[in-house]
């Protein structure tokens, strides 16, 4: 039952991430400790500051769907809101809805909000909220402030129920939250061949995401046939613990200049989970010279 669980908790985490953040199936993990965020085992890859001008803009929503073994499993939203100026930033926030349907919804009942606020120069987090209420059991809410540009420390306070632990420990600099992930990604001009490399804190511990870009596809979505940018990510623990631990998914951005997470797939030992767009509004108005 433990793995089945586990499982159910990575779907959930696809969805909050709008879809396109397929490397949080890795949720199960406990709390990362100083010694297993330390050292400087990622200076030799620190992911680059972004040079391209966002290509969202507030009001903007995004929808998609999850099937899990060809049936509707649960929606999720990512809507930016809002400018906002926080810890003397000029940021985006952006907010992410999860709520499981259908047959999930019987066994594993999930309703999670994410939210971020991104820094509008870098699209890197300032401030981070995961609210996680799953299966019944007390809601966890992390709160966590980036100083990614400045020494990589992420501090905050995780809380469930009466037990509260409080987050103190360094990231790689440039470090992403799950939901601000799929918003940084968006921002990067690709290329077939290219490899790049990003890290995540998703609540619990940092995960190494290594990128590869394999070209363009057709994606099929419900809105249409779309030209696609696919992206194969592998994700293991950044520090290195567990060697064997490694997820690998596939997902799709549009390869217009709005670069919308379009698709991700990916296996399960069960089965396939697919999940896709379905709905869109508030596209930035992009002028043909951009």
């Amino acid at each position: 039952m433990t793995n089945i669980n586990e499982t159910l908790r990575r779907i959930s985490a696809l969805l909050a991430g709008a879809a396109a953040l397929a490397f949080t199936v890795v949720l199960a993990a406990p709390v990362a400790t100083a010694a297993e965020t330390s050292g400087k085992w990622w200076e030799e890859i620190l992911p680059k500051p972004l040079t391209t001008a966002a290509p969202f803009v507030p009001g903007e929503q995004l929808e998609y769907a999850v099937d899990v073994l060809g049936k509707r499993a649960g929606t999720g939203t990512a809507t930016i809101r809002k400018q906002r100026t926080l810890r003397g930033k000029q940021t985006l926030f952006v907010e992410a809805g999860v709520r499981s349907e259908g047959f999930l919804d019987k066994i594993f009942p999930i309703r999670d909000i994410y939210k971020t606020y991104l820094d509008m120069e870098t699209l890197t987090p300032v401030r981070a909220h995961m609210e996680m209420d799953e299966n019944r059991k007390p809601e966890l809410l992390v709160r966590v402030d980036f100083d990614g540009e400045k020494d990589g420390r992420i501090k905050g306070l995780r809380t469930r129920g009466k037990t509260r632990r409080r987050v103190d420990f360094k990231t790689p600099l440039r470090a992403l939250d799950p939901l601000s992930v799929v918003y940084n990604l968006r921002a990067r001009e690709y290329k077939k061949g290219e490899k790049f490399t990003t890290f995540v804190y998703d609540g619990s511990r940092v995960y190494r995401m290594d990128v590869v870009v394999k070209g363009k596809d057709a994606v099929y979505t419900e809105l249409g046939v779309k030209e696609g940018w696919k992206l194969v990510t592998t994700v293991r623990r950044a520090d290195g613990s567990k060697p064997s631990f490694k997820k690998r998914m596939t997902f799709w951005l549009s390869a217009d200049a709005h670069r919308v997470p379009l698709r991700c797939a990916f296996d399960l030992s069960f089965g396939k989970v697919d999940i896709r767009l379905i709905g869109v509004k508030g596209l930035r108005q992009i002028a043909q010279a951009d």
